[in-house]
Formats: C-alpha cells, structure tokens, sequence
C-alpha cells in the first residue's frame, strides 16, 4: 500500500499549482494536495508530509508539534525563518515584507508579478504563464495573501527545529530568489536524519521546473524510512 503524501503550498499559489510534482509520485505514494491557509487533515496512519516555502513552515510546525503523525518530513525551497535577523543573515529584511504588504492593497497585481518573476528565476517566466498565475492568487482572496505575508513576518522555528526528530528530506535551488539556499542547509543541519540536496542551476519553483528531480529523491527517502 503507498503511504499518503500531504503536500502543502506557498504563498500565493493555489494547492493546484502543485500537480506537477504530484503526478511526479503517483508511483510510490498518494498524494494529496493543500494549500498553505488550508487546516491539515486527518490520517488514519502516518503519512509522509512535505512542505513547499511557505507551505514548508507550516509543515515544520505540524512535524515539531505531533511527530507521531508523520513518517518524516520533506521540505522544499523552505527555511525556518523568513525575515532576516541580526542573528539569522539568512532571510528577507522585515521592512520588505511590510513593504510588499503594504503595496498588496493599493496595487495587488504589480506585486504579485514581481513575486512570480522572482519565484522562477533564473528562468525567464512568458507573460501568459504570470497572467494566469497572478488570477489564480488574487482569486484566493486579499485576506488569504496578507495573512500568509504576516506568517512569514512573524514565523521563527529556529530554536524548536533544533529538537525535530522526524527522518527529513531538505531541497533547494541554489539560485533561489525568494529564500537563500542557505536558510536550508542550516535546518538540514539542525536535524538528527536528514538528507540535504542543492539542486544546480534552479530556484524557487522546484515543484514546477525540477518535478523529477524533487520526486526522485522523495522516492529514494521513502525507500529509507
């Protein structure tokens, strides 16, 4: 029997824009597909739980919170802490965040267009590709969008992540924009098991442009636990 796989997604994105990295594990698992503002859902056994950017943040905290339910955790493009401290170089300055806020209510669609270009950069994005991608966001609701910027303003799993003892998977791009590669290498660092991959020449948008690759090495940790 295939174990159930939860995937959650990030900021901005419907849990559709995960399908490609869903069809990518069919073979080996059952997924199941959630947006970041959305509540988990119940298993009757424990299932593999993978988080994407924002989405990796609410699944690290489901995986500190009730690590029984889990088989391990996967975490792609994520980190634990999305703004930058004096302690934690590794993230976004706070006022950029409040900054994007800020400009969500008064031009929702430039922003959105700069966050999606930066989502799939290095690769360039086609202008339909972000049209569509810009209604999707906006069809989530002003509400959903500024809520998921005061997460990631306010999230700091730094300290409960080093206590984490699921078996976890760590992903990222090395030329991601939007979250350095860095902020995973640390959390991949601060887990008992762990396997940490940098994939070359890719940024945030692994569910979308390294499908493969991120399913290959889903089905090779599922083969260790």
């Amino acid at each position: 029997m295939k174990p159930a796989l939860l995937m959650i997604g990030g900021w901005a994105h419907p849990a559709a824009a995960l399908r490609p990295l869903a069809a990518a594990v069919t073979d080996f698992a059952e997924p199941q597909l959630l947006a970041a503002y959305e509540p988990l859902p119940k298993f009757d056994q424990p299932a593999l739980l993978l988080g994407w950017s924002l989405g990796g943040l609410r699944a690290l905290r489901a995986a500190l919170a009730e690590p029984e339910r889990w088989l391990g955790l996967v975490l792609v493009s994520s980190t634990p802490c999305f703004c930058s401290a004096p302690d934690w170089p590794h993230g976004v300055e706070p006022a950029r965040v409040r900054a994007m806020k800020a400009a969500l209510r008064k031009n929702p669609e430039a922003v959105l267009r700069q966050f999606f270009a930066d989502v799939a950069a290095p690769a360039p994005l086609a202008s339909a590709t972000v049209e569509e991608q810009v209604r999707a966001a906006l069809a989530l609701g002003g509400a959903v969008l500024a809520k998921g910027l005061d997460e990631l303003l306010n999230t700091d799993l730094r300290l409960p992540a080093a206590h984490a003892t699921e078996p976890t998977l760590v992903l990222h791009g090395r030329e991601d924009r939007i979250i350095p590669c860095a902020a995973s290498e640390w959390l991949a660092e601060q887990f008992i098991f762990s396997r940490f991959v940098a994939i070359d020449h890719a940024g945030h948008d692994l569910p979308f442009n390294a499908f493969d690759v991120v399913g290959a090495e889903i089905k090779c940790f599922l083969e260790t636990l």
